[in-house]
């Protein structure tokens, strides 16, 4: 595809505030889910298949 002055098909190469605020937030949300999923795993481990603290901590 070749870009023209006038091509409405053409990428704007440049991230708005808008976009990286969009990012940022994404990515704070993924890390807040790893962290429970994390939480909730080793609860699991440590309830039902050992209560050695050890397990989970390394």
């Amino acid at each position: 595809m070749t870009r023209t002055p006038g091509n409405a098909t053409s990428l704007s190469p440049t991230f708005t505030r808008r976009m990286w605020l969009d990012v940022i937030l994404l990515g704070l949300v993924g890390q807040i889910a790893w962290v429970v999923e994390n939480m909730y795993l080793n609860k699991f481990i440590y309830d039902t298949i050992t209560n050695d603290p050890r397990v989970t901590a390394q």
